[in-house]
C-alpha cells in the first residue's frame, strides 16, 4: 500500500469513528462495554481526538 492511501484509508476511518461518537454524544445514547457505561463527556473527548487525526491524515494524505 502507498503512503498516501494509507493516509487517506486512515483518514476516512478515524472520521467515521470520530462522527459516530460525536453522534453518540449529541444523541445522548447509552454506550456499555460489559458492565462499565461509557460516560457521554469520553465521547465528546474521542470524537475531536478522532476529528483531528483525520484531518491530519487527509492532509498527509495529499502531499
Amino acid at each position: 500500500m502507498k503512503r498516501k492511501d494509507f493516509f487517506n484509508l486512515a483518514a476516512i476511518l478515524f472520521g467515521i469513528g470520530g462522527a459516530l461518537h460525536l453522534l453518540r454524544f449529541f444523541r445522548s445514547w447509552d454506550l456499555t462495554i460489559g458492565t462499565y457505561d461509557l460516560p457521554l463527556w469520553a465521547s465528546l473527548v474521542i470524537g475531536v481526538v478522532a476529528a483531528v487525526m483525520a484531518f491530519n491524515g487527509w492532509q498527509m494524505g495529499r502531499k
